[in-house]
């Protein structure tokens, strides 16, 4: 065996371990989050969906996604936290949250536009028991005839918290024009 064909054959070795050590990675945060479940009767589940993608960043004081490997924390996972959405065997697992019952203080990463950008979205909620919650981002689109330029600027981003799939809160940030980007405020519904 020639010495660069022997290089050749351990790169290629090499490049398979590190693409395998991903899948690694997530199989085993899937068995974590399998093996550490809270009891049904005393949570609430919560799941989040954007154009993109999103990622619970903390429940209260417990960091739930890492920003940087999108992997969740041992803390979250240990407290029975982290829910998969889809199978555990998937490439890239969408997480959900179980929460216990009452108030609870929420931030999640969106990405309407792509992952690399994230919307920052904080909530604090009193969830009730025998109810399945979910954040939905979307745009909001005026139905008002308007200018062309009007119409090429972006609409609203908005968030709906869904209660058992019925609009229960709405929050909404326009991007105006001179107006710059503005915090995420409640609309009535």
């Amino acid at each position: 065996m020639t010495g660069a064909f022997r290089f050749a054959a351990f790169a290629v070795m090499g490049l398979g371990l590190v693409g395998c050590q991903q899948t690694t990675h997530q199989v085993m945060d899937g068995y974590k989050i399998l093996q550490n479940s809270m009891p049904d009767t005393a949570t609430v589940y919560l799941a989040c969906q954007a154009k993109q993608g999103c990622d619970f960043e903390r429940i209260d004081n417990v960091l739930v996604i890492d920003e940087k490997t999108k992997r969740p924390s041992n803390e979250a996972i240990e407290q029975g936290l982290v829910r998969i959405e889809g199978s555990v065997f998937s490439w890239q697992h969408e997480y959900a949250v179980s929460l216990p019952v009452g108030d609870h203080e929420i931030a999640v990463r969106f990405y309407p536009v792509s992952v690399e950008r994230a919307e920052r979205f904080h909530l604090i909620h009193k969830f009730e028991p025998n109810h399945q919650y979910q954040l939905h981002m979307y745009r909001q689109r005026d139905q008002q005839d308007q200018s062309l330029l009007a119409v090429a600027a972006p609409s609203k981003l908005c968030i709906d918290l869904l209660q058992d799939d019925i609009p229960l809160r709405r929050f909404c940030r326009s991007s105006e024009i001179g107006k710059g980007l503005n915090d995420f405020v409640e609309q009535s519904i």
